[in-house]
């Protein structure tokens, strides 16, 4: 889902997003750098190129290492898998480049590059990341032995929650994706000109709400890869989204989503509609809001 704030599959759609708890909660001290924070030197347009080439040595490794798994080779213990674990948590900027991978290829525009698709992704997740406070990722452990992979991700902005540790750095990293798609083909313009309007349509979608939005706590970007369809993925996700927004003290959310994105799961999880706005070309937008029992 996915919406532009995030979803299953595809994902919600939202403005921006990424974040993380506080040091006290889980034990670092300020001084310690915070796992959402970038890493020193890491800028995720700059270092794009390395980042990908390096992803790509990794899984090169990883399904060699799985094939000579199956068959066994000598010296090597043949790993037995066991059944899949799903795992919700925090975000950290390693996890970046996967994440860049789930963004729904339906809110990509037609006729762009694959490297124009990826500028794109990086600038809807890098404004996500500069705006929010909490960032939660989920990923599964087949039981092969391998590194976890990342399935799906939640951010939000909870206005009671500091800004995550670095967020500077994924506002740059954002810019530089957007001047990237600016100065790329016609198609890759286009994608620009949306991106940047994404806080013009929250506007319009607020002021459409009005106090129906509710308390200001945005759902940022939701996404759960398309392969993970029904398997629990998103519910876990807001599930754990939820209890931190409880534990924060808060009593709901909001999120815009449109109609490139899953919008359906929101009618089917017990989300209230409260605004929806026509954009032209038989594309519409649409705010949602949840109430915490």
């Amino acid at each position: 889902m996915s919406q532009r704030s995030g979803s299953t599959s595809g994902g919600t759609r939202g403005r921006g997003g990424a974040g993380g708890a506080r040091h006290e909660a889980d034990g670092r001290r300020p001084s310690q750098a915070h796992p959402s924070q970038p890493r020193k030197g890491f800028h995720p347009s700059r270092n794009s190129s390395k980042v990908e080439a390096a992803a790509k040595r990794r899984r090169a490794r990883i399904k060699a290492r799985k094939e000579a798994r199956k068959t066994g080779v000598p010296g090597e213990e043949v790993v037995q898998p066991h059944e899949p674990v799903l795992e919700v948590r925090p975000f950290s900027s390693v996890d970046f480049p996967s994440l860049v991978q789930l963004m729904p290829p339906e809110w990509f525009m037609d006729g762009m590059s694959a490297a124009e698709r990826q500028e794109q992704a990086r600038a809807d997740l890098s404004q996500a990341l500069a705006k929010a406070t909490l960032a939660l990722v989920a990923t599964i452990d087949d039981g092969t032995g391998f590194d976890p992979r990342c399935v799906g991700f939640a951010l939000a902005r909870i206005p009671s929650l500091p800004a995550i540790p670095g967020s500077a750095s994924w506002r740059e990293g954002a810019q530089a994706a957007l001047q990237a798609l600016a100065a790329g083909s016609p198609a890759a313009r286009r994608a620009h000109e949306y991106v940047g309007g994404l806080d013009e349509r929250d506007r319009m979608l607020t002021q459409a709400a009005g106090d129906a939005r509710g308390q200001d706590n945005e759902l940022l970007l939701f996404v759960v890869s398309p392969e993970e369809r029904g398997n629990g993925v998103g519910g876990a996700l807001i599930g754990e989204f939820e209890r931190r927004l409880r534990d924060a003290g808060q009593q709901g959310y909001w999120l815009q989503t449109d109609t490139t994105c899953t919008w359906q799961w929101y009618d089917a999880h017990g989300y209230e509609r409260v605004a929806s706005i026509d954009l032209g070309d038989g594309f519409g937008a649409m705010m949602y809001r949840k109430r915490l029992g």
